[in-house]
């Protein structure tokens, strides 16, 4: 198994720290073996061995897909450019997937998100301050990009 296939299924996974579920997903990627058989022995409870063998096939699909294009990567917790005070707050991402160039992490970021469903005022508004954000020297970032969130980006 890939590690970004180990990567995905562990963020379907409840109840650990982020730092516990790198940790494992470390462990996995180096053993080369099957994890499905280890899982327990990694300190994984029944509900979250269900959880990890479970993954939605399209979703995962579609993400492995995704990761295959040109210039998209996964960059781990704890992974060299992770950036650092992301890192630090409680429920910290466990990946982050990146369209571009990763540096950008290391810039002056701000995050704007928004609905999925949005007006035409809503839209206007938040391609303008994201396009001037971006002129000012601002990285856009959000979750999904879906919805305002794509806009943004977009417009960036």
């Amino acid at each position: 198994m890939r590690p970004e296939e180990i990567a995905l299924r562990m963020r379907g996974v409840t109840g650990l720290q982020t730092v516990v579920a790198s940790r494992i997903v470390q462990q996995l990627s180096q053993m080369g073996c099957e994890p499905r058989r280890v899982l327990h022995e990694l300190g994984l409870n029944e509900r979250q061995q269900t959880q990890f063998n479970q993954l939605d096939p399209g979703y995962l699909s579609a993400s492995l897909r995704w990761l295959e294009l040109p210039a998209h990567r996964m960059l781990n917790y704890g992974a060299a450019g992770y950036p650092e005070r992301l890192a630090q707050i409680d429920d910290a991402p466990l990946f982050l997937l990146i369209e571009g160039d990763p540096q950008a992490l290391s810039h002056p970021q701000l995050a704007m998100v928004g609905s999925r469903q949005f007006s035409h005022y809503g839209e206007r508004w938040a391609h303008h301050f994201a396009e001037e954000l971006a002129r000012c020297g601002f990285t856009i970032t959000s979750g999904l990009a879906i919805g305002i969130d794509g806009i943004c980006h977009r417009a960036a």
